[in-house]
């Protein structure tokens, strides 16, 4: 059977990795409810003819509701099994379109049975693609929802996912009805997909679960399960890639990492080997790679690296694992620091009857700075607060003044709206709440910054900043670029970090005088814990 596993891009990639996991357990996000105000600025699908009903066919709808949120935010899919016949696609050089369902086991696209032009395995064709090459797939995103390709569709493909700098795909699901199909989640079909972020998936059948390929870009990924694969758990064709948390259940190699440029940072794995498995490798390793807390059972051994480095291990456990020899700038351990690594917080999602939105609040509003509304809304003893996106609210939001995040308030949304230009500060006080959430905000090419000046948890996630990290603070930051100062016995996770470009430098005629960071590198670390 042919196999869309393509050329690979020459590079020199290094992999760093200086941390070691705990075994922390999860809550996964499948269950949560994600519903949304009816003013937030979400596209719903039934309002462009979808039915949900698992009988008709949703295709027109949902790439009409696709089109007409391209680039304008959330494309919201209510619990329903939407049925396609042909394949989904974000538009033209569609940015920022989010797909986005109410949750992960209730809201279903699902492929018809034995669906023309997805029979033919020498013809792969994807159920959802969200663009091709050139890099230009900004904050594109999949959330909370089940892709089922169906039966007897042996050249589907269900997702080909393409996000640029920023992006994710979050609590989700993907699913062959019959176990066939080429892939599950190709990440490979095209150039420099990434920098991203996958989180919470779980994949079910497919010759092979997940691709990545090429060596452009950078794909990070956490909590990720696979099921029944035919051929292979995972192929990496040449991509740098970061896991941790990967869970494999096959009677297959879980993961290949095949010779060419590809470079496989692999923590805290599981992976369970049945059936013929007890003949082939969990992990056949040609290239460069780095494990580590990485058990196997059922498999004929860990790694085989005798197509590689020669580096191969036959034990089912792996403490720490390097397939080269480790290379230093200084004297330091041949072994990772052991850095411990915490679980990003979860806030409740409230019903939305019970959100805030900063336009309850836009009449304390002077001189066009709605830092007056947010400060509000925020002072109101609410918990959950939101910007509706600037295509419902038909505002642009300006915030001229520091915002204080402190009282009752944990979540604070964007609802992926845009901010154009304008200076932003955020300073994290003591409050009710331990954790305090910040997300899906697009501050375009303008100055954002959040400093710390309390010892409880700020989470940012979604957006772009630059992160002030004061002493004794606790900021986990997911998927954004992001630079940061951390100060003594300060403590930053990040997952997803695209470090491209330098606020101070490219934007410091946006800088107003009492935003201005010290001179320094881009990033600084002076005392504090990072794990990156």
């Amino acid at each position: 059977m042919a196999h869309p596993f393509h050329g690979l891009t020459a590079g020199i990639l290094c992999a760093l990795c200086l941390t070691t996991l705990l075994a922390i357990s999860v809550t996964s996000a499948c269950a949560e409810n994600m519903v949304f105000p009816k003013d937030a600025g979400v596209h719903n699908v039934m309002d462009y003819g979808a039915k949900g009903d698992g009988k008709t066919d949703d295709t027109a709808a949902l790439q009409k509701a696709l089109s007409g949120g391209s680039g304008k935010g959330i494309v919201y899919l209510p619990n329903g099994t939407y049925l396609v016949s042909s394949t989904l696609r974000w538009p033209g050089r569609a940015t920022r379109c989010i797909m986005q369902g109410q949750s992960r086991d209730g809201t279903i696209i699902k492929l018809k049975d034995h669906c023309r032009g997805f029979d033919d395995p020498s013809k792969p064709t994807p159920v959802i693609v969200t663009g091709h090459f050139p890099p230009q797939r900004f904050r594109n995103a999949i959330r909370n929802l089940t892709v089922d390709t169906g039966k007897r569709n042996h050249g589907a493909i269900a997702i080909r996912f393409n996000a640029s700098n920023q992006g994710q795909m979050n609590t989700v699901a993907i699913r062959s009805g019959d176990g066939t199909g080429i892939i599950g989640l190709d990440m490979g079909y095209t150039g420099d997909v990434g920098p991203l972020l996958v989180r919470d998936l779980e994949v079910t059948g497919f010759d092979v679960g997940i691709y990545t390929a090429y060596a452009t870009a950078f794909q990070a990924l956490e909590h990720i399960t696979l099921k029944d694969q035919r051929c292979y758990g995972w192929v990496n064709d040449g991509q740098t890639i970061a896991v941790r948390d990967l869970k494999s259940d096959n009677a297959v190699p879980a993961l290949w990492n095949k010779r060419g440029s590809g470079v496989v940072t692999l923590l805290d794995a599981e992976l369970k080997g049945k059936g013929k498995a007890k003949h082939v490798p969990a992990i056949i390793n040609e290239e460069g790679m780095y494990g580590r807390n990485i058990k196997t059972s059922g498999y004929r051994m860990a790694i085989d690296g005798s197509q590689g480095s020669g580096r191969s291990v036959e034990a089912a456990s792996i403490d720490e694992f390097t397939s080269h020899g480790v290379q230093k700038l200084f004297d330091s351990p041949d072994r990772s620091l052991n850095l411990p690594i915490e679980e990003t917080p979860q806030v409740p999602w409230d019903d939305p009857a019970d959100w805030v939105s900063i336009m309850a609040h836009q009449d304390k509003v002077k001189d066009g700075n709605w830092t007056l509304a947010l400060q509000a809304a925020i002072d109101s003893g609410a918990t959950t607060i939101y910007l509706p996106h600037s295509r419902t609210s038909k505002k642009e939001y300006a915030f001229k003044t520091p915002i204080y995040l402190r009282n009752k308030v944990y979540r604070i949304i964007g609802m992926e709206g845009g901010i154009w230009r304008k200076p932003t500060e955020f300073i994290l006080e003591d409050g009710d709440a331990p954790a305090v959430v910040v997300e899906r905000a697009d501050w375009i090419y303008c100055p954002v910054i959040f400093r710390t000046q309390s010892k409880r948890a700020l989470v940012v996630k979604a957006l772009n900043a630059y992160l002030d990290v004061g002493p004794g603070g606790k900021v986990f930051a997911e998927d954004g670029v992001f630079h940061f100062k951390m100060a003594k016995d300060s403590k930053l996770w990040i997952r997803q970090f695209n470090t491209e470009y330098t606020h101070e430098k490219r934007h410091a005629i946006l800088w107003p005088d009492h935003m201005k960071i010290a001179d320094h590198p881009g990033n600084l670390n002076d005392g504090g814990h990072l794990w990156v």
